[in-house]
């Protein structure tokens, strides 16, 4: 991997389709990469400044304000509260540390001055600022927050002032509706708990939300004059792109279409239906053209069948060309729906909401849109894909088939999506030849020898599933071939033993094929092929692995590397590409499109563009320019805030690297980080490990040891293949407490300054410092208050793991200038998308911010990741929900305004400019380059926004939709806080392709499914599970949150 000149790591852009890989990155530490783990680190970058005063790695220090600030309500002196939102504090009023209240917001809190066994004894005398309560909804400023230390979670008081310290409010009074307790002292009670309403006091409070749809969901008003002139003061450059969408013509608006349902008898193999149903088609209705899904529902355009609607009932035989054989279906065809009015889609493009979708009218243009395809290419999904005219091998058996990908999309008129598509296929080969080139070997070593237990497990992980075709040797006749499914692998043919039919004696798989095939089997030492449905056991010499195979696989770290090499391409090429799938689909010509007068128009749709402004990156003492979505880390720049580097040493767990790398390591970290305005003390003793493989308990003895010395870092060095860095994570986060950052071994033969400052970017902030921040005159104002920026997302097993959980994370910033985050995760069913235990982690997470700032977030913005439209109401009727009944459970009357947006990424849509608007290399839009009309939803607020420069391949924009809003924020103003939270990624000093929160919250999903990955834990015990195997160390979660960074 190259370096790139004006900033630190890399970016990628997507080489396109449903198999390939989503959102790649790359670079190291550096580089912002889509997922956790070791990191190669590379790219240029200088030191920057450190901070105007150096603080622990607990505790940043703050520079107190001589400057008094006065709020309202404001208490006695001695119990002031903190000074309003981005005020300067006070000098602390002179009184013991114990009843000194929280700093303002924006400054760090000092580090406690008293022994760590009084830092747990709240206050309960003096309250921290208020939140005053709010005129209205949407104003999220909810009742007053009596606080006491933020050591301990305080106590919300439903009163509007503040009271005097002889009038403290207890638990009742704090209550509504509480009685004042009688005959105790005000001194000889205890801290006040927080005030939690029961479960039923819960429900009622949210009731009003229940049953909220999405007929109330925010609209847009880009259309305005007002909108348009806001934005324009934000705009660097306005100009006109492509877009991948073709206008869809519907001659009739007023066309009736039918739907019928086709019901098969059997209903497998699928793919003899749709030649079964074109045998009904040419017996029954010869001059009618329907639209097929392939499984049972058919559509036809302007009117029915038959007058009177007459069942079709009839049988047909189709040949099966795996078996040779005539397969018998018996068909019939029922009207179901006679109301549909394909009208509806333009209705619904001109004032539509996401509840009203006329989903079944959009899905029958879609299947009729496909119509044909199938008869040319081969079907995954919604792409479809051909054997391409030359090879290239993506390795592991299998090879990459170029294809398209076609959708149907109401936005402000109808449209076909259209993309190129990439997927890995299956080579056609012999088994044989399949193992030869995994296990490095000839067909003479197979031959004499057999399998260990790790070749055995490759070559099922590969197989099973796959259809095979099984030459049967015919004693005399010609060989037949029949395709089977494998299902396994059994054991060799001359151990594997069954009982024959006729006499019931028991012979072996390679006794039978000498006596009753006169065929001697000559891998004997080889495991036979388990397939079918009955468990067949066939020879593997016999088994040909063949081709057209559209398979669900996750593909490993070298064909995943692979295809974005072969698939990502320059805009120019992918346009060139998708045009020429345009011609090879002969829309024209398609007598279904011609019946339901659906005309295709072959020119992209022209698109309105911006690009936004970026804001400027700040440093400790400077600011930097942003340039094409990358600023350069100059030499006078310095962390805002830089950490200390606590006691420290390197553990090297790759006997290949050798020990001179690993002093140059040190050196450059102690060095580099003196630059970047870090204290940085001399390395413990390193520790070279010489053993090639290690147990986990190996590690835990490692982290076990350096912790004993004093060591809280540990810099790791692993080999180049991820196989312990879970080891290691576990090891780290789940059972010693010591934090850890993991390098791949070929970082160590090129490391440099530039390295090892990607690598400290990601330790400052693991040890609580900040790297940058936004500028303070590019601030957005909704991050003026207290605001607490979630990312939410949930990472799903592969396809097929069933016995594997789904894991959720939540990522919630905690500072002013939203960059430091704190992540909580659980376990969840295998595929469920809805975050089932928010409400809880919601709740922990606000409690987080009140303990560190004396309040609560005003404002809380919600980014919830991986959500598709089909989701919407659900996301809103759980996570919404659950979000509120957090903040009700803090307190009955602490209301926040709510934003939930929803992040998409896996979608089709790309951006083509004209060459003088293009980057210079891969011609792809300019790095914040905003979407929000045309192509967008026709009444509801959304936007395309493309954040980040792309390195390699074509730009994939983001898509962000609003679900619910109570803040009023204006569109512009979302739009421009999102794309600069797109700068506040801890990793590089460039923007990132989605907002920090959401990156945050995928790390910390891809971190928990490190842990868990070699792990079974038991699914109907997750939460159990979690709870004794899975809890983040104390340690880890209170000193180091930005841990999984």
């Amino acid at each position: 991997m190259g370096k790139k000149k004006g900033g630190q790591g890399k970016q990628q852009g997507d080489p396109g389709g449903p198999g390939a890989p989503q959102g790649q990155q790359q670079g190291g530490a550096g580089a912002a990469p889509g997922g956790s783990g070791p990191q190669d680190v590379q790219g240029p970058s200088r030191g920057p400044r450190g901070p105007q005063q150096p603080g622990g790695p607990d505790q940043p220090s703050i520079q107190q304000s001589q400057k008094p600030q006065g709020s309202v309500g404001h208490p006695p002196a001695a119990q002031q509260s903190a000074p309003a939102w981005g005020k300067k504090p006070e000098p602390p009023p002179q009184q013991p540390p114990a009843q000194q209240s929280a700093p303002a917001w924006g400054k760090n809190p000092e580090p406690p001055q008293q022994p760590p066994a009084q830092q747990s004894k709240p206050s309960t005398s003096v309250p921290g600022e208020a939140l005053q309560k709010g005129k209205g909804k949407g104003k999220g400023k909810g009742q007053p927050l009596q606080q006491s230390a933020p050591t301990a979670m305080p106590a919300v008081s439903s009163t509007a002032p503040p009271v005097e310290e002889k009038k403290q409010p207890t638990p009742a009074e704090a209550k509504p509706g509480g009685k004042k307790q009688k005959g105790k002292s005000q001194e000889s009670q205890k801290p006040a708990p927080p005030t939690t309403p029961s479960s039923s006091e819960v429900g009622d409070m949210v009731k009003k939300t229940e049953n909220l749809t999405l007929f109330n969901l925010p609209q847009r008003k880009e259309k305005e004059v007002t909108h348009v002139q806001s934005r324009d003061s934000h705009v660097m450059k306005k100009f006109e792109i492509q877009v991948n969408y073709l206008p869809l013509k519907i001659k009739n608006p007023k066309l009736k279409i039918f739907h019928y349902d086709v019901n098969f008898n059997p209903d497998k193999p699928k793919y003899l239906l749709r030649k079964a149903l074109e045998q009904i088609r040419l017996k029954h209705f010869s001059n009618r053209h329907p639209a097929f899904d392939g499984m049972k529902n058919m559509y036809l355009a302007g009117k029915p069948l038959n007058d009177k609607n007459v069942t079709i009932r009839d049988s047909v035989s189709v040949i099966n060309p795996e078996s040779g054989r005539d397969k018998e279906f018996d068909v019939t065809i029922k009207l179901v729906n006679s109301n549909l009015d394909i009208g509806q889609i333009f209705e619904y493009c001109k004032k539509g909401i996401t509840s009203n979708i006329p989903q079944t009218e959009i899905q029958a243009m879609d299947i009729a849109l496909r119509s044909g395809l199938t008869n040319h290419f081969t079907p995954a999904g919604r792409s479809f894909f051909a054997r391409p005219p030359s090879q290239v091998i993506l390795g592991g058996g299998m090879e990459l088939w170029h294809g398209f990908y076609q959708s149907a999309v109401a936005a402000w008129e109808p449209y076909l999506n259209i993309d190129v598509a990439n997927k890995a296929f299956p080579i056609q080969q012999p088994v044989l030849t399949f193992m030869c080139d995994e296990l490095r070997c000839r067909n003479e070593d197979l031959q004499k020898g057999g399998l260990d237990q790790y070749q055995k497990m490759k070559l099922e992980k590969f197989i099973k599933g796959l259809k095979i075709s099984y030459a049967m040797p015919n004693p005399g006749g010609q060989v037949q071939k029949r395709i089977y499914k494998v299902t396994g692998l059994g054991d060799t043919p001359i151990r594997e033993k069954f009982k024959l039919k006729d006499d019931g004696k028991e012979t072996t798989v390679g006794g039978y094929y000498q006596s009753e095939k006169k065929y001697t089997i000559k891998y004997p030492h080889l495991p036979l092929l388990k397939i079918g449905t009955k468990g067949s056991m066939v020879p593997i010499e016999l088994c040909d692995i063949i081709g057209d195979q559209a398979v669900m696989r996750k593909l490993d770290e070298n064909q995943t590397a692979n295809m974005v090499r072969a698939a990502a391409q320059p805009t120019y090429v992918r346009k060139q590409r998708i045009d020429a799938n345009i011609l090879k689909a002969n829309f024209a010509n398609n007598p279904t499109l011609q019946e339901f007068g659906i005309e295709v128009k072959t020119s992209f749709e022209k698109v309105e563009a911006v690009v936004i402004k970026p804001p400027r990156i700040a440093y400790n003492s400077s600011e930097e320019e942003v340039r094409d979505g990358v600023w350069r880390l100059e030499p006078r720049d310095k962390f805002l805030t830089a950490s200390v580097i606590p006691q420290w040493a390197v553990l090297n767990l790759n006997p290949r690297t050798p020990s001179n790398k690993v002093s140059e390591l040190e050196r450059l970290i102690f060095s580099v980080g003196k630059n970047l305005g870090m204290t940085v003390p001399p390395p413990d003793k390193s520790y070279n490990e010489t053993r090639q493989r290690l147990l986990e308990r190996d590690i835990d003895e490692h982290l076990i040891a350096f912790g004993k010395t004093g060591v809280k870092l540990v810099i790791v060095v692993l080999s180049n293949s991820n196989e312990i860095y879970g080891q290691v994570k576990r090891a780290s986060e789940l059972r010693t407490g010591v934090l850890t950052q993991c390098l791949k071994s070929r970082t160590l033969e090129r490391i440099n300054a530039m390295t090892v400052t990607n690598i400290l970017l990601k330790v400052n902030a693991k040890l609580k410092g900040v790297n940058h921040s936004i500028a303070p005159a590019f601030k957005p104002n909704v991050l003026k208050v207290p605001c607490m920026l979630v990312g939410a997302d949930v990472t799903h097993p592969a396809p097929g793991a069933e016995s594997t959980p789904s894991i959720a994370a939540v990522a919630a910033s905690h500072d002013i200038n939203g960059f430091q985050y704190k992540m909580l995760y659980r376990l969840q069913p295998s595929r469920e998308e809805m975050i089932i235990e928010l409400t809880d982690i919601m709740k922990e997470q606000i409690e987080c911010f009140i303990k560190r700032h004396n309040r609560a977030p005003m404002k809380i913005i919600y980014f919830r990741d991986g959500v598709s439209e089909g989701q919407f109401q659900q996301v809103l009727n759980i996570e919404l929900n659950a979000i509120k009944r957090a903040c009700l459970k803090i307190n009955p009357d602490y209301k926040p305004a709510i934003t939930f947006l929803v992040v998409q990424k896996r979608h089709h849509t790309r951006f083509f400019p004209e060459p003088k608007d293009g980057d210079r290399k891969n011609q792809n839009v300019p790095a914040g380059t905003l979407v929000d009309r045309k192509i967008t939803h026709p009444t509801e607020v959304d936007f395309y926004l493309v954040s980040h420069q792309s390195i390699q391949g074509t730009a994939r924009p983001t898509k962000y939709h609003l679900l619910y809003d109570d803040s009023n924020i204006a569109q512009v103003e979302l739009e421009i806080l999102t794309y600069y939270l797109c700068h506040m990624f801890s990793r590089c000093t460039r923007a990132v392709s989605y907002p920090a929160p959401t990156y945050y919250a995928h790390l910390a999903a891809f971190r928990a499914r490190a842990w868990w990955d070699s792990l079974s834990p038991n699914m109907s015990q997750l939460r159990q599970e979690q709870e004794s195997r899975g809890q983040i160390s104390n340690n880890i979660l209170d000193n180091y949150p930005m841990f999984f960074t």
